[in-house]
């Protein structure tokens, strides 16, 4: 399957998932923003496409009616790529951003090229923790994390099912109904995120997700996804739960790592979006690295 070439843009299809892993296995990115599951289950949410320029990946899309693009994948000069989308954007008369740039590329942009200028984007920021210390939760710093998990096992009768492509196809009517008990119509980012999740559990096998559900006092209460980022990553795309059932969280936060993710050195829990309360409850759990991401104009 070839790309079309720049300035052409084809839209994203699962078709796409063997470019996205060739690029990616060749050239590592830190952030979860290029793996296919998130792109394929933004897309129709950010109107998300794909190019190719100069054998480089070119993503790009729309957010609050401004249109964005990714940094270049690839090793030719992705730089140099970078540039010839702006003045393409520029020729057209068309305001355009690279949105979630890595400091280093972002830097280096700002660096070779005066012209530019880049803003730091603290809503985009991705959230990495030591994997162990989510799953012993051990310490002062996790104390009251702890006891709400000790709570939890100690007051419910709980299961934990390993998702499979029909049961994860089953859980779908879970993410309605916790989207209409958090009343997601008074905050569009849940419903973007619930729509983006329901993409990742229609397609779970081929995406190549892993996931579980806890099924608590008989009742189906909670869902999670995620999947490899690196060697030494694991990435959570997808954490709900009904806020009924107290400690429930923190007994889905450790067990799915306990039994999914063990081996990896790291989770990446991705962006708060700029929600206080979501802030909040990943600042909580003490990450080791907050990954600075930067909108460059």
């Amino acid at each position: 399957m070839k790309l079309r070439e720049f300035p052409e843009f084809e839209d994203i299809q699962l078709g796409h998932k063997n470019i996205f892993k060739d690029y990616l296995s060749a050239h590592k990115k830190e952030s979860c923003n290029f793996l296919f599951a998130n792109v394929f289950s933004w897309k129709d949410i950010l109107g998300l496409r794909v190019s190719s320029l100069d054998e480089n990946l070119i993503i790009s899309g729309v957010q609050d009616n401004i249109p964005f693009f990714y940094e270049p994948v690839g090793d030719k000069n992705p730089l140099q790529s970078a540039k010839k989308v702006f003045a393409h954007f520029k020729a057209e008369q068309a305001k355009i951003r690279l949105k979630g740039a890595m400091e280093n590329f972002a830097g280096n942009i700002i660096a070779s090229d005066k012209s530019f200028s880049m803003r730091e984007n603290r809503d985009d920021f991705e959230y990495v923790y030591r994997t162990a210390d989510l799953i012993s939760l051990s310490g002062n710093k996790y104390h009251s994390k702890k006891n709400l998990y000790n709570q939890f096992k100690r007051n419910n009768s709980y299961r934990y099912i390993r998702l499979e492509q029909d049961t994860a196809e089953k859980c779908i009517d879970f993410l309605d109904r916790w989207c209409e008990i958090k009343e997601c119509g008074l905050e569009p980012s849940q419903i973007k995120e619930n729509c983006a999740a329901r993409k990742m559990l229609e397609n779970f096998d081929y995406l190549g997700l892993k996931g579980a559900v806890f099924e608590v006092n008989g009742v189906l209460s909670g869902l999670t996804l995620g999947e490899e980022l690196s060697p030494d990553t694991f990435v959570v795309h997808v954490e709900k739960a009904t806020s009924l059932v107290k400690g429930l969280y923190q007994a889905i936060n450790r067990e799915f790592l306990e039994k999914e993710a063990s081996g990896y050195k790291y989770v990446n829990r991705e962006e708060d979006d700029g929600i206080p309360g979501l802030r909040k409850a990943k600042m909580s759990y003490n990450p080791v690295k907050l990954l600075k991401k930067y909108d460059v104009f």
